[in-house]
């Protein structure tokens, strides 16, 4: 912990007296211990998250989904254990062709097709109001982004398609400086929920279509 000394400095305010610097120093303080220990905890739970997907991570991958978070509620779509009603993953699976008896199956099958779900961020922020905070939220893990896509695409050259709305719109320019291969052309692809799901196939098809590979192949 730093000296009052050195916190008088670098509050720079003569008026505070030793004591009421010594309280700022210890709230500051225990307020940085408070976020390394949150950045800790995401940080773990980022591992857990991706340690997940990567079970179905396909050797050849044909194109990577960027979506937002993984839900408060818990319910990932690499969660083997999970219901096949679930919103994403009955979307995906309607867009493959597949019916599966369980997730795990269905997993298998859309890492057959060499597809992968990969999320800007792995901390859920859906329960966050949409705006500056959620975007900021989803932003501040940007990089991780990027180390995580330079290690599924190391040439660049694998079709990222952007899913969500505020997806779209925060990461289509990014990621296309950094030189990534964003497959929407200006096309929003929406979540497929809250009566969404016809306008997802419609606008994932057209994407598709842009890419020029077939669903099916």
């Amino acid at each position: 912990m730093i000296s009052i000394e050195r916190a008088k400095k670098l509050l720079n305010n003569p008026d505070l007296t030793d004591a009421q610097v010594e309280k700022i120093r210890d709230e500051m303080a225990m307020m940085a211990a408070l976020m390394y220990d949150q950045y800790a905890e995401e940080r773990k739970q980022h591992k857990e998250y991706v340690a997940k997907r990567n079970k179905y991570k396909p050797e050849n991958i044909k194109a990577i989904f960027i979506l937002e978070s993984p839900p408060k509620s818990g319910k990932y779509f690499y969660d083997p254990e999970g219901e096949t009603t679930e919103p994403l993953f009955k979307a995906m699976m309607e867009l493959i062709g597949c019916k599966p008896v369980g997730k795990a199956s269905g997993l298998a099958e859309f890492a057959k097709k060499r597809f992968i779900i990969v999320d800007a961020t792995y901390t859920p922020v859906n329960h966050h109001k949409e705006g500056k905070y959620r975007d900021g939220a989803i932003m501040v893990w940007y990089k991780s982004l990027l180390k995580d896509l330079d290690i599924l695409t190391p040439d660049k050259k694998v079709p990222i398609i952007l899913v969500k709305a505020n997806i779209c719109r925060l990461l289509a320019v990014p990621l296309k400086s950094a030189g990534f291969n964003v497959a929407n052309n200006g096309i929003t692809v929406p979540f497929p929920a809250t009566g969404q799901q016809g306008k997802f196939r419609k606008q994932i098809a057209l994407v598709f279509e842009n890419a020029g590979f077939s669903l099916k192949s």
